[in-house]
C-alpha cells in the first residue's frame, strides 16, 4: 500500500477543517441565529482562518516543489530542508498569531495571512539561490534576480503584517 505524502495529509486536514467550520457556521448562524461577529463565534472563525491558511500553504508548497525541487540533486534537497524547517516554524507562529488576531478583531474577513505570503516568498528566494549551485547550466542571473525579487517582496509582506499587527494592537487598546 502506497503511503500518502505529508502534503496530501495536510491538504485533507485543511479541507476537513473547512468543512467542519462550514457545518458549525450553519449550526450557529442559521439554526441558533447568532451573529457572525459575536464573540461566541470566534472559535469557528479561527478554524476557518487556519484552514484557509493551511490550504494556501499547501498550494504554495506544491508550486515550490514542482517549480524548484523537481529533479534536483539530493544535496540541494538536503540544503533546502535544513533552511525550510526554521522558516516554516517561524512562519507558522506568525500565521497563527494573525489568525487569532483576525478571528477576534476582524470577523468579516477570511483571508490568507501576509505572514503566509512572507514565508513562501522567503522559501522561493532560498530555492532561487540554491538552484544555480545545483545546476550550473541554468541561467544564474535569472535565478539570482528572482531571489532578489522574492526577498524584496517578502520584506514588503512582513512589513504589511507588522503594520497590521501594530494597527490592531493600537485599535484594541484605544477601544
Amino acid at each position: 500500500m502506497k503511503r500518502s505524502s505529508t502534503l496530501k495529509k495536510v491538504t485533507v486536514t485543511a479541507i476537513a477543517l473547512t468543512l467542519t467550520a462550514m457545518v458549525l457556521e450553519i449550526i450557529f448562524v442559521r439554526a441558533l441565529k447568532l451573529e457572525y461577529a459575536s464573540p461566541v463565534f470566534m472559535p469557528v472563525r479561527l478554524i476557518t482562518l487556519i484552514s484557509a491558511n493551511l490550504l494556501g500553504g499547501c498550494i504554495f508548497t506544491k508550486v515550490i516543489n514542482s517549480a524548484f525541487l523537481a529533479k534536483r540533486s539530493e544535496h540541494m534537497l538536503e540544503s533546502y530542508k535544513k533552511l525550510r524547517f526554521p522558516v516554516l516554524c517561524g512562519g507558522a507562529v506568525l500565521i497563527f498569531i494573525d489568525c487569532i488576531k483576525d478571528a477576534f478583531l476582524h470577523p468579516e474577513t477570511t483571508t490568507v495571512s501576509s505572514a503566509l505570503i512572507f514565508t513562501y516568498l522567503l522559501l522561493a528566494g532560498i530555492c532561487s539561490l540554491l538552484t544555480p549551485k545545483d545546476d550550473p547550466s541554468c541561467d544564474r542571473v535569472g535565478y539570482i534576480g528572482g531571489a532578489v525579487v522574492c526577498f524584496v517582496l517578502s520584506v514588503f509582506a512582513i512589513l504589511v503584517f507588522t503594520l497590521s499587527v501594530i494597527g490592531d494592537i493600537t485599535y484594541l487598546f484605544n477601544r
